[in-house]
């Protein structure tokens, strides 16, 4: 403030207030500002509480990368997953303009006023609509559930990038003075009588001189305006065709995803397949299992790779799809897309894979595993059944002999003679089957098993009857072994005289009695066939 008095008598106070040039000399004042709002980016822009209880807080660096709000299980306390937040296009173009800002100022660019000008207005506005944005989409998804609280550093880091792009814009200003004229005015008053007197001063306000000019503004700065708002163009230009979500287009890079985990997952198992088949002869297998196991030990690591890629593919799904919860129009616009997509993922190279699985097969199916032999097969058999006999034990096996063998491609059979002995009732029985193997990835298998015939031993006791109750669905033949001894076809069925000299009878009836006709018990064998 500087007084002055002008020839007519009045006082002249001139006040000059801080100028344009005054304020940009502050120019440390520019990047600290800006490495400000970085720094602020890292504390709480804002807390979510829900009911009055905050649930989760988020970083401004959370909204440039996205993040995922921890829910806290209410009987464990453990942490467990909660809502997804996704990057937002506001808090990464505000957090770039900080780093753009502070960029020009530390390498000093010739232009840095007219960048952190450009700078701080795109941060500030960016930032204002950030605000806007998180608070709609919450209110949105949530139904007024969920209440948002923006933090200080939200508000510090508004502030900071304001200032920055004020003192930017400032100093290509110049200095404005204002200028107050104080007039002294003579009065009389009672006190004159007394001798006494008092200058009486009157202010008046002289115009404002400035050399700011809105127009000449406009005309100087005609570029920096172009520039700031092409700036702005180009930015909402950019979050509109490729930062802003559109359910189609994620539903086609899902898709994509998936499609290019195939691609990758078929060429990696070709060069696996092509040197498998290559190195064949090389691995001198034995076996065929022996084969599939290096083949599968090739294939672990592509195997487990897809694994991976397919994962993250669904992860990656997960997360676009999760964009469009809270809006069903939406979210039945990306289902729609996936859906009509997903199936038509065919990988160019899918007919060459194909054609070489084969070429494996055909390799390993020329391997010829080793036959079972006597020992596997009386193993294999435990457990199976035939009419008239239960093989259960390995001890029932009083012999065991191979007495054909018929081979196939894939498929052995063996017909085998057997002694065999029941446990319980300490009987003796001739048995003759035919056990089926197949050929398999495993090696040789059990298929299936069909008796030929068993034999029965009855006794005929002296002066009475012993029923037999023949096998079902068997039929029989009767052996005498040269003893003579009375049959009886049923209970009230005809009785026959049966032995070696005697004609041959037919026996119909579901029971059957014998009765020796010598003076002690003799032995007779049934024999019996299965019908099919």
């Amino acid at each position: 403030m500087e007084n002055q008095e002008n020839s007519s008598g009045q006082q002249t106070i001139n006040i000059q207030v801080p100028s344009a040039d005054n304020i940009a000399s502050k120019r440390s004042l520019i990047p600290l500002l800006f490495a400000a709002v970085i720094i602020f980016f890292f504390f709480n822009f804002f807390t979510v509480s829900c009911g009055g209880q905050k649930v989760g807080s988020v970083t401004g660096i959370n909204l440039v990368t996205g993040t995922e709000l921890k829910d806290r299980d209410m009987f464990s306390g453990r942490e467990t997953k909660g809502e997804k937040i996704p990057s937002s296009a506001w808090a990464i173009i505000a957090f770039g303009a900080a780093i753009v800002g502070l960029g020009a100022f530390l390498i000093k660019e010739k232009r840095e006023a007219l960048i952190g000008t450009g700078a701080g207005a795109i941060g500030f506005g960016s930032l204002l609509i950030l605000q806007f944005a998180v608070k709609s989409a919450i209110e949105k998804k949530a139904e007024g559930v969920i209440q948002t609280d923006f933090q200080f550093a939200y508000w510090a880091a508004l502030i900071s990038m304001g200032i920055a792009g004020i003192i930017s814009y400032l100093r290509m200003q110049k200095t404005h003075n204002i200028v107050v004229k104080v007039t002294p005015q003579a009065t009389t008053s009672p006190i004159a009588e007394e001798n006494i007197s008092q200058t009486q001063t009157t202010v008046s306000t002289v115009p404002q001189t400035s050399n700011f000019d809105i127009g000449e503004f406009l005309g100087k700065n005609k570029k920096v305006i172009i520039g700031v708002l092409s700036a702005v163009i180009v930015l909402y230009g950019a979050y509109y065709f490729f930062l802003r979500h559109d359910p189609v287009k994620d539903a086609k890079k899902s898709v994509a995803a998936y499609c290019d985990c195939s691609t990758k997952y078929n060429d990696a198992m070709i060069k696996v397949n092509e040197e498998f088949v290559k190195s064949f002869d090389s691995y001198g297998f034995k076996k065929r299992q022996e084969a599939r196991n290096k083949l599968q030990e090739l294939q672990n690591a592509t195997n487990s790779e897809n694994s991976n890629c397919n994962s993250a593919a669904q992860q990656n799904y997960s997360e676009r799809r999760n964009r469009y919860i809270a809006d069903k129009e939406m979210l039945e616009k990306f289902d729609f897309a996936y859906n009509s997509q997903s199936g038509n993922c065919n990988p160019d190279n899918q007919a060459k894979l194909s054609s070489l699985y084969s070429a494996v097969e055909n390799k390993i199916t020329s391997i010829k595993d080793p036959e079972p032999d006597i020992e596997k097969i009386k193993s294999d058999l435990i457990g199976q059944e035939i009419p008239g006999w239960r093989f259960a034990y390995l001890n029932e096996y009083q012999s065991a002999d191979i007495t054909n063998t018929t081979r196939g491609s894939d498929r052995v059979e063996y017909q085998i003679k057997f002694k065999l002995i029941d446990n319980n009732s300490n009987s003796q029985h001739d048995c003759e089957v035919i056990a089926v193997y197949l050929q398999g990835d495993q090696g040789w298998y059990f298929n299936d098993l069909k008796m030929v015939y068993i034999t029965y031993t009855n006794t005929a006791p002296v002066n009475s009857w012993n029923k037999i109750t023949p096998l079902k669905n068997c039929r029989y033949s009767i052996f005498d072994q040269g003893h003579n001894y009375w049959v009886q076809d049923g209970y009230w069925g005809k009785k026959y005289q049966a032995g070696p000299k005697e004609p041959g009878f037919n026996l119909t009836s579901s029971e059957i009695y014998i009765m020796s006709r010598e003076s002690q018990p003799v032995d007779i064998i049934f024999k019996y066939f299965p019908n099919n």
